[in-house]
């Protein structure tokens, strides 16, 4: 089983979400940190470009952006947005 850290950012985006869309995010996440391998988890596909090295979670229309650490089988959440601001540069 794979440990669920977030960063504060992510933690005040996943806040601002409607009760039922978090609750969906935070059993997703949930059910893919007890798989054996992550990324073979439906919906969880590797990012490219300026995000390389990062995951993408997808929850209905809402993005979860994720690193994920082997060593100490952690998952790191960075970002929880609709998907039209999830990729968008700060």
């Amino acid at each position: 089983m794979w440990v669920i850290e977030y960063v504060h950012e992510a933690v005040k985006q996943l806040k601002s979400l409607p009760a039922s869309d978090r609750r969906k995010v935070i059993t997703k996440l949930e059910k893919t940190a007890e798989t054996e391998n992550p990324t073979l988890f439906p919906h969880v596909n590797f990012l490219a470009g300026k995000l390389k090295g990062f995951y993408r979670l997808r929850v209905s229309n809402i993005r979860v952006i994720f690193q994920m650490e082997h060593g100490s089988r952690t998952i790191t959440v960075f970002t929880v947005l609709h998907r039209k601001n999830a990729y968008r540069k700060k």
